[in-house]
């Protein structure tokens, strides 16, 4: 529903909101989510926030951590894992330059352009062990 609904840009969700759905994402999948961001986020950022996890998941088919954290305006969200698969078609759709996806890849389209509606534009990298992206 944060990932894929309507997000106004004014409306905020508790911090303490946030937190709990990222413990219930964790408890019922192989990525671990560790919510650093304080003070209530917009909505709209955490929609982003949202789909960069989905697309970090991808790249952790056998598991690993995710820290999401704001400073001064930015998020990350960066993964570390034993080892990450790096889709290089689906990471470029990031940047606007992917093909086209399918249903359970929709992630790596709607990011870039709920960003760019955001006023965000996006960076990522991904290496053996571990992923990020930044907006």
């Amino acid at each position: 529903r944060l990932a894929f609904g309507q997000a106004s840009a004014e409306q905020r969700l508790g911090r303490n909101e946030v937190a709990a759905v990222m413990r219930e994402v964790s408890a019922s999948g192989r990525l671990e989510i560790d919510w650093q961001a304080e003070g209530d986020p917009p909505r709209r950022m955490v929609k982003l926030v949202f789909l960069a996890i989905l697309c970090l998941e991808v790249a952790l088919p056998w598991g690993g951590t995710v820290a999401v954290r704001e400073r001064d305006g930015m998020w990350e969200i960066a993964a570390e894992a034993r080892r990450t698969k790096a889709d290089p078609g689906l990471w470029a759709g990031l940047e606007g330059a992917g093909g086209p996806v399918g249903a359970a890849q929709v992630q790596f389209a709607l990011l870039p352009r709920e960003a760019r509606a955001a006023g965000r534009a996006i960076s990522w990298e991904i290496g053996e062990t571990g992923a990020r992206i930044v907006f």
